[in-house]
């Protein structure tokens, strides 16, 4: 999983499929000044929430007979489980990728193209300008092309040697 882990989860808010969470978007506080024997000056936020509506369903089945597993050296159960963990969390990763790339606003680069480092820099700019938290930044790349994206560009090639 790449990301998935770097959303953040609501699980524990949701009961059903078809459930909607309603998750609060806050403001931008401004630093006032303050003179000494005045009143501070407050902050009047006005928040918006996002909904997100439970709508899809994941599930990742398996029938293993008896006389397999009884004649099996291996706990198959066991064995299958894991997989069906990876199955799902694949789909979710895919879902990700899908919605998070059709709710962009800025495009940056041509998809297949080689990354360069003024495509990073662009794309950390646009965050900046948007005031984008830089604490919990990530930057993703499909497995099958990050070690080739990363090892075209100098800066990378060479940490990556190290």
């Amino acid at each position: 999983m790449v990301l998935v882990p770097l959303v953040h989860r609501y699980d524990r808010d949701i009961q059903s499929a078809g459930q909607t969470v309603e998750i609060p978007q806050l403001s931008n506080l401004t630093a006032n000044l303050k003179v000494a024997n005045t009143q501070v000056t407050l902050n009047a936020p006005t928040e918006t929430k996002k909904t997100i509506t439970i709508n899809q369903y994941y599930e990742c089945s398996v029938l293993i007979e008896d006389i397999v597993d009884w004649q099996a050296a291996y706990d198959l159960a066991a064995l299958y489980t894991e997989k069906a963990g990876y199955a799902i969390a694949e789909k979710m990763d895919n879902y990700l990728a899908v919605t998070m790339t059709a709710a962009g606003t800025y495009t940056i680069g041509q998809y297949g193209a080689v990354l360069n480092d003024q495509v990073i820099l662009a794309a950390n700019r646009y965050l900046d300008d948007a005031k984008a938290p830089g604490g919990n930044r990530s930057f993703a790349v499909p497995p099958k092309v990050s070690r080739k994206c990363l090892t075209s560009i100098s800066t990378f090639a060479t940490m990556l040697s190290v």
